[in-house]
């Protein structure tokens, strides 16, 4: 199962995203509700004169001058009364002393003729006319302010009727927009699921085929062995056989040399008995018999012997043929093992390049001689062998280089031969595998 790969500090970084959202709305819903309330009025007082000093007295306007009455022709004056006639006057009492005379007074402005009644009734009409004007006129700047109040009214309520609908669009936006960003979020989340069960599908798939190979190889090698103790059971069977046979032959032919010992001690007797000429005959005639056995024995020999070298020679070739299959079999495994690790490598370095610089070019390829220790770390910087074209994108796969270590390696220490020297070659623009 491949390991997964998660995107270090994924979940703190959704939650405070999400925070960050959820007090940015609430920011503006606030922010739009304290603009709902209705203003308080405003009440203005007008006075016509400053309170608290006594104005001087205020001349009435003069008032329009009536058309002149036509003068009433003067009267004549009345006649004097008669005179009385003197009286006899009483003899008056002494007076007392006179007081003294007062200061003369000081001259003071010719007073203004007293109107007429005519001129005091137009008056208090111009009077009268005037003071209604003048509250037809404070009533007429009433409605005007309280027109131009409402007309304001009017213009900050469309104004705030269009900031809140401007509020509440760029609040539909911002849910829209957090929807589409959660909508992406989830299709990025699916995809990568997607990718990471295709990967590990992969993987299983890679795992599996390795291991069917890694059983055919044991198989070989088992079937292998087997062959070749089979091959040895049956070379000792063979040699239990072959001594088998050469024990019965020693035996026969010991058996038959004790029967013509016997017969030819018997002979040799009926000879000494009968004839020492048949003797002779018998004698020359067991001698040429033996020479003949001896001739056959020799020619047994040497065709066993024969048979035994073809045999250990098979044997040998078989032998031989074996170890040469297991070792071809064990250097194709030891090969596909090599290449197996140093995909895991280039495909480990390959998931940390930021192929963003590589992007703009066609099909980049850049070549690395790199140097590892027995621990997957670089012995010395990597060396760019042949380059992609962009310097931009070699650095790129250079720094993915140096972060992948260490770089994963067999873990029998004979194969580090192997990757003690690498050449890497990578296509950054190719997909990950």
């Amino acid at each position: 199962m491949a390991e997964e790969r998660r995107e270090p500090g994924r979940i703190p970084a959704t939650i405070l995203a999400v925070l960050v959202h959820l007090a940015f709305v609430a920011l503006l819903v606030f922010g739009v509700d304290w603009r709902t309330h209705e203003p308080a009025p405003v009440i203005a007082e007008m006075w016509s004169e400053l309170p608290g000093a006594t104005p001087p007295p205020v001349k009435p306007a003069p008032a329009p001058k009536p058309a002149p009455a036509p003068k009433p022709e003067p009267k004549p004056a009345p006649a004097p009364p008669p005179k009385p006639e003197p009286k006899p006057e009483p003899k008056p009492a002494p007076e007392p002393a006179p007081p003294p005379k007062p200061a003369p007074p000081k001259p003071e402005p010719k007073p203004e003729p007293k109107p007429m009644p005519a001129d005091i009734d137009l008056k208090a009409k111009a009077e009268k006319l005037k003071e209604e004007k003048r509250k037809q006129e404070e009533e007429s700047e009433k409605k005007k302010k309280l027109q131009e109040e409402e007309q304001r009214k009017t213009r900050e309520d469309a104004a705030r009727r269009a900031k809140e609908e401007e509020m509440r669009r760029a609040q539909q936006d911002e849910v829209r927009r957090l929807q589409e960003l959660e909508k992406h979020r989830l299709e990025d989340e699916k995809r990568r699921t997607e990718e990471e069960k295709r990967r590990v599908k992969e993987e299983e798939a890679r795992r599996t085929h390795q291991d069917d190979v890694r059983r055919t190889l044991e198989d070989e090698k088992r079937q292998a062995l087997e062959n070749e103790k089979r091959r040895a059971l049956d070379e000792e069977k063979r040699r239990a056989l072959e001594n088998e046979k050469r024990r019965i032959e020693d035996e026969k032919r010991r058996t038959l040399e004790n029967e013509k010992r016997r017969v030819e001690e018997e002979k040799r007797r009926a000879r000494e008995e009968a004839n020492r000429r048949l003797l002779e005959d018998e004698k020359r005639q067991a001698l040429e018999a033996l020479k003949n056995d001896e001739k056959a024995l020799k020619e047994q020999k040497d065709q066993r012997a024969a048979q035994t070298k073809a045999r250990a020679d098979a044997a040998t070739s078989a032998r031989q043929q074996a170890q040469s299959a297991a070792q071809a079999a064990q250097s194709a495994l030891r090969g596909r093992e090599v290449e197996g690790y140093k995909s895991k490598i280039v495909a480990k370095i390959r998931a940390k390049v930021n192929n963003q610089p590589c992007q703009a070019l066609k099909d980049p390829e850049a070549e690395f001689d790199v140097r590892l220790m027995p621990t997957g770390m670089l012995l010395t910087d990597p060396v760019l062998k042949r380059t992609s074209g962009n310097l931009q994108c070699d650095k790129a796969i250079e720094n993915a280089l140096l972060n992948a270590q260490p770089l994963p390696l067999p873990p029998d220490p004979a194969m580090f031969d192997e990757f003690r020297e690498l050449s890497l070659k990578f296509r950054p623009n190719e997909p990950i595998n």
